[in-house]
């Protein structure tokens, strides 16, 4: 069996002349000291490269930012120097003719209205007619009178009662205006509609008032 050797005192004596514990503490000191994390705010390389990075990285960002609010500037700047669009040219945005132009401002100041009809199907088709400004004020107040809380739930209101006033007939069914300005039955009819369909007919009501205001828009009638 083999044994190890056992410390002499003459080892033990080398050591201490070597080694004092005086010194042997300070080594210690020494190196937790070096190893401290609390010590690389002083003495290590690795937070002065980050800081380093840091430095480099905050010029970059700050160069994005300045490039992203000049190129926003620019392209409003651009957006601002367009030049106004024609009458005519508004017109052409819409597909309207000059002459179907002429009609419905025609319709509007004799009539008072002015109605177009869309297909939705081959054997179904929506007429849509231009709403009046008691209609405007009616949803103006009941709006208010609701004071609804989202902005999504003013946009639905908006968007049934325009719905209701300006159908004039769907299919076979025709829908009039009650004495009193009103329109109950549309009303009532487009709140059983089903969702899809309820969907298209915003869609083409969308597209018979873009054509209208564009229209009526400035210069409409200095070309009448």
């Amino acid at each position: 069996m083999i044994t190890e050797p056992q410390p002499t005192p003459a080892d033990i004596s080398s050591f201490q002349r070597t080694a004092p514990l005086d010194a042997a503490g300070a080594a210690i000191k020494t190196f937790m000291g070096q190893s401290d994390p609390l010590s690389f705010t002083k003495g290590s390389s690795i937070p002065r490269n980050e800081a380093a990075l840091k430095d480099e990285r905050l010029p970059q960002t700050e160069m994005r930012a300045s490039e992203t609010e000049s190129a926003l500037q620019s392209a409003l700047d651009a957006l601002d120097s367009l030049p106004e669009k024609t009458w005519e040219q508004r017109l052409k945005d819409v597909e309207c003719t000059k002459e179907k132009a002429t009609q419905i401002i025609d319709a509007i100041l004799t009539k008072g209205f002015y109605e177009e009809t869309y297909k939705l199907t081959s054997k179904v088709s929506v007429t849509f007619k231009t709403r009046s400004f008691d209609h405007q004020e009616k949803v103006q107040q009941i709006i208010e009178r609701d004071s609804p809380q989202f902005m999504g739930t003013v946009s639905l209101i908006m968007t049934k009662y325009n719905l209701a006033a300006s159908l004039s007939k769907l299919g076979n069914t025709q829908f009039e205006v009650n004495e009193d300005g009103g329109y109950p039955k549309a009303f009532a009819f487009i709140s059983k509609l089903p969702y899809m369909l309820y969907n298209v007919l915003i869609q083409k009501l969308s597209k018979f008032d873009r054509l209208v205001l564009s229209v009526m828009d400035e210069g409409a009638l200095e070309n009448f």
